[in-house]
């Protein structure tokens, strides 16, 4: 009845595996904060940012914040201006 192109399949695939890939990146977003002003940097928030945040060329603060953290371990926060390491807390 229906033939299935192997294309068809495979964009189907791809768009599946984006859908959990966003999903998957908005629940962990949640808990990257600053250590100084504690508003979540990978999330709108509302909060003004700082006047001298950066932007990469796309125009995106956190695609910045996420570009310098998986490049160089550690980033400015584009809340306050803070610089931060890419360290996790350790809890007793």
């Amino acid at each position: 009845m229906f033939s299935h192109s192997p294309s068809l399949v495979a964009s189907l695939g791809l768009i599946g595996g984006l859908v959990l890939l966003g999903v998957l990146a908005f629940a962990l977003s949640g808990n990257v904060r600053c250590p100084l002003c504690h508003v979540p940097i990978l999330r709108r928030s509302g909060a003004t940012m700082n006047s001298r945040h950066r932007r990469t060329v796309f125009g995106s603060p956190r695609l910045y914040v996420a570009t310098r953290v998986a490049f160089g371990n550690h980033f400015r926060c584009p809340y306050c201006g803070e610089p931060c390491e890419t360290t996790r807390a350790r809890r007793p």
